[in-house]
C-alpha cells in the first residue's frame, strides 16, 4: 500500500529537469510514441539540449505537427529531430523501419519505449491476433528492442559505462490492476489469458517490468543497461479510449 501511496501523491521533486540536464550533443535517442505526451515532452527536452531525436510511430500527421512544434520552441537548437514511421500493433513493420534507421544512424543512445495502449474495445487484436495491449506494448517493444540490440551494444562499446540504455514504460496498474500475485497469468499454450480490458493492461504493463528486468541480464555481456519506470498519473492520448467514471 505504501508503494502505490508513493507513486500516486508523495511523489519527490525530479533530480534532473528541463532546467539543469546537461548537453545531449553527439547523442541519439529514439522514443517511441514521442509526438504525444509524456514521449512528447522528453523529445523537446531532448532537443532542446541538442540531442539527435527520433520519434517513431504510426502517424505522420501526428509526427509533422510534433516535430514543428518542438523546432519552433528551441529555435537556438543544434540538435535533429526526425520520424521513424512504425506501428508496435503490427509487427511486419518494425524490421523495414529499423532498417529505415540504422540506414541513416551509425548509433544509438537511448531507446526509449514509451509508447502504449490503455483499455481499448473489448477484443481489440493486434495484426497477428494478439490481444492488442500485450501485442503494443510488448510484443512491439521487445522485437523493436532485439532488432536494435547490435546497435546498442555497439554504441556502448565505445560510450561511458552505463550511459547507454532501454527505457520500458510501466505503470501503477502492475500494482493495481493485474492479476494477483503473478501479475501475468499464462494459458496452457504459454500465452497470457485473456483476463479482461483492465486487466489485460495491468498484465502488459507488468510483462514491461519482466522484460526489463530479464533483458538486464545481458548488461554484462551488452554494456546497454535497462530499467522499467512509472510514468506517472498524467492526462495524455493514453486515456483515449477511456469514459464514464474511468475518463472523469
Amino acid at each position: 500500500m505504501g508503494n502505490i501511496l508513493s507513486q500516486f501523491y508523495f511523489i519527490p521533486a525530479a533530480p534532473l529537469t528541463e532546467k539543469n540536464c546537461p548537453d545531449q550533443s553527439g547523442r541519439v535517442f529514439l522514443v517511441t510514441g514521442g509526438y504525444v505526451g509524456v514521449g512528447f515532452e522528453l523529445c523537446k527536452i531532448l532537443y532542446a539540449h541538442n540531442a539527435t531525436v527520433w520519434i517513431a510511430g504510426r502517424s505522420v500527421t501526428k509526427a509533422e505537427k510534433a516535430i514543428s512544434t518542438i523546432k519552433q520552441e528551441s529555435p537556438e537548437s543544434k540538435g535533429q529531430v526526425e520520424f521513424l514511421q512504425l506501428d508496435l500493433s503490427d509487427l511486419s513493420t518494425i524490421k523495414p523501419a529499423v532498417q529505415a534507421f540504422t540506414a541513416k544512424q551509425e548509433r544509438l543512445d537511448v531507446l526509449m519505449n514509451n509508447a502504449g495502449v490503455m483499455y481499448p474495445p473489448k477484443g481489440s487484436i493486434d495484426a497477428q491476433g494478439n490481444e492488442l495491449q500485450i501485442g503494443t506494448n510488448c510484443l512491439g517493444h521487445y522485437l523493436l528492442y532485439q532488432l536494435l540490440l547490435p546497435l546498442l551494444t555497439k554504441t556502448a562499446s565505445s560510450s561511458p559505462k552505463g550511459s547507454v540504455r532501454v527505457g520500458w514504460a510501466a505503470s501503477i496498474a502492475v500494482q493495481v490492476a493485474s492479476p494477483r500475485p503473478q501479475g501475468i497469468v499464462i494459458d496452457h499454450n504459454g500465452y497470457p489469458k485473456d483476463k479482461g480490458v483492465t486487466d489485460n493492461y495491468g498484465q502488459s504493463k507488468v510483462g514491461s517490468v519482466f522484460l526489463a528486468q530479464e533483458c538486464a541480464k545481458t548488461t554484462p555481456e551488452t554494456g546497454v543497461v535497462h530499467a522499467a519506470f512509472n510514468p506517472g498519473n498524467l492526462r495524455t492520448e493514453l486515456q483515449r479510449h477511456w469514459s464514464g467514471i474511468g475518463a472523469w
